[in-house]
């Protein structure tokens, strides 16, 4: 009678040893089986807000944005440039015959928004005719940055401008600019993306802009936008802006949309 007993609970210590085992083996298995997923299939990292990665993109509106914000609206654009550029002849500022150096620096007012600053260094010739102007020569670079609440930039500018038309008095003066502005933009909207951007102002001639009161009547520039951002996409972007007077223009990007736009 002993015996018997002691063979039955050999056979489940033994049974019992071998559930252990299998269930031991099974979760190295299940270990390994996912161990291997995991590399095969590993875990997307996780972006944060302001991160820039490589499928961040420029996209057509943020391309607009800039363009916008580096000629058109204060900052020393495109605007303040031919606007400016007639203001100094007005002003009698340079001299026929003379190479000057002129500064020109300006920032916004306390509390106002945008934020923006530019210093630049102008280099003037009024060319004349028996002591009467015929054209300025106007050449210019410098630094300017800006922050608003879709973008940040800081720019650096070059580029040319020639004022005719000075006669006759009740005419508008004709201007032609060719710009260069290389910068810097965080797109707050597009997850704070940085963008290193080169801006190309083409072909930017015939801009009238109306004695005495100095505003801009007419003209196109065509302009090119290139540029990368800290991802590695590159992008770029051809458009023409058309001023209409008022205060007001329009871009137009090229086979995409058009953006109205005032100062």
């Amino acid at each position: 009678m002993f015996k018997p007993k002691v063979k039955q609970q050999m056979k489940r210590t033994v049974r019992k040893k071998s559930l252990v085992l299998k269930s031991v083996i099974a979760i190295l298995i299940g270990i390994t089986v996912y161990a291997c997923n995991d590399k095969n299939h590993p875990a997307e990292p996780e972006t944060k807000p302001g991160e820039n990665t490589a499928s961040s993109k420029v996209t057509e509106a943020d391309a607009a944005k800039i363009a916008t914000n580096s000629i058109l609206v204060v900052n020393s654009g495109l605007v303040h440039q031919v606007v400016l550029s007639v203001k100094t002849i007005a002003a009698q500022v340079t001299k026929c015959g003379v190479q000057q150096t002129i500064p020109v620096k300006g920032s916004n007012q306390a509390g106002a928004a945008p934020t923006y600053s530019f210093d630049l260094t102008w280099i003037t010739k009024l060319n004349c005719a028996s002591s009467a102007p015929t054209q300025m020569d106007l050449s210019f670079k410098g630094d300017s940055k800006y922050d608003s609440a879709d973008l940040n930039g800081k720019n650096k500018e070059s580029g040319k401008v020639t004022v005719t038309g000075f006669l006759p008095p009740n005419d508008p003066f004709i201007v032609t600019t060719a710009d260069t502005v290389i910068s810097t933009h965080i797109i707050k909207g597009n997850s704070g993306l940085v963008v290193d951007s080169k801006l190309f102002v083409k072909s930017a001639s015939n801009i009238l802009v109306q004695k005495g009161t100095y505003a801009i009547v007419s003209g196109v520039v065509n302009i090119t936008l290139t540029g990368s951002t800290a991802g590695g996409q590159s992008f770029e972007y051809k458009g023409t802006i058309t001023f209409k007077g008022n205060k007001k223009a329009t871009l137009q990007i090229t086979g995409g949309k058009a953006y109205e736009i005032t100062w």
